[in-house]
C-alpha cells in the first residue's frame, strides 16, 4: 500500500504545482458555474412567465359527460 500513497502524493504535488491546472480545476468552476446557473434560471423564469401569460383557446364537443367537464373547468380560476 505504501507505493500507492507515494505515487498519489507525487501526483497531487505535481498537480497543485501547475498554475494552469489550478485555474482550470478551481478558479474557472467557481466563476463559471454560478454565472451559468444564473443565466439558465433567468431563462427558465422568463419562459414560465410567457407560458402563464399565454391565452389558449380550447374547443369542447358536447358528447356524454362534457357538460360536467365544462362546469368543472369553469370553476377553476386559471381556466
Amino acid at each position: 500500500m505504501k507505493p500507492i500513497f507515494v505515487i498519489f502524493r507525487k501526483e497531487l504535488v505535481d498537480t497543485l504545482r501547475d498554475r494552469r491546472t489550478l485555474v482550470c480545476m478551481i478558479a474557472i468552476p467557481l466563476l463559471l458555474f454560478p454565472i451559468l446557473i444564473g443565466i439558465s434560471s433567468r431563462a427558465i423564469t422568463s419562459q414560465v412567465k410567457k407560458a402563464q401569460e399565454k391565452t389558449l383557446r380550447v374547443g369542447l364537443l358536447a358528447y356524454g359527460n362534457a357538460e360536467e367537464f365544462r362546469a368543472m373547468l369553469l370553476q377553476n380560476e386559471k381556466v
